[in-house]
């Protein structure tokens, strides 16, 4: 699916088994052979999987004792945390944790959220994009020939807290 309004050009894929498979690089990559002059400042991709089958305690484990794994995974030094919580009388509930961060030998901004949709159904969302393409349109790249590293950094995330 297409979406398109005056600052934004949006290629959607849904219901797809395997990110791995999806389309929407080529399409976008077509699109851009059509229109070779089309203004660009960033670009970046979204992934998004509900999975269940793991607790709380586990992913925060994954956050905090063991971040140099996903330190590694997200070929970065630092993230930043931020986690939305909901106070229960038996303590506080955590619903979503926004994980920014940069990788750093490719200058991109990475984000991973996480949600709690139910009992131990989370939501998983990864997003990087590549920002000063006005500049440099060979940076493009990034996405669309990385596309199946960034699909492979995105199952490992999976594997590691699920």
């Amino acid at each position: 699916m297409f979406l398109a309004d005056l600052d934004r050009l949006q290629i959607r894929e849904t219901e797809i088994d395997d990110p791995g498979k999806s389309k929407v690089v080529d399409f976008l990559r077509i699109y851009l052979e059509k229109l070779p002059y089309t203004p660009l400042s960033k670009c970046g991709v979204n992934i998004n999987v509900s999975i269940s089958g793991t607790n709380e305690k586990d992913l925060i484990a994954l956050l905090t004792e063991r971040k140099r794994e996903l330190f590694k995974i997200l070929e970065t030094r630092d993230f930043t945390i931020e986690a939305t919580s909901q106070h229960q009388s038996k303590g506080d509930k955590f619903l979503k944790w926004n994980i920014a961060y940069v990788i750093q030998k490719e200058d991109v901004l990475g984000r991973l959220a996480i949600t709690l949709k139910g009992e131990s159904v989370y939501e998983v969302n990864h997003n990087y994009e590549v920002g000063r393409l006005e500049k440099n349109h060979s940076r493009l790249q990034i996405v669309t020939q990385d596309y199946p590293k960034a699909v492979k950094r995105y199952e490992q995330i999976i594997r590691a807290i699920f």
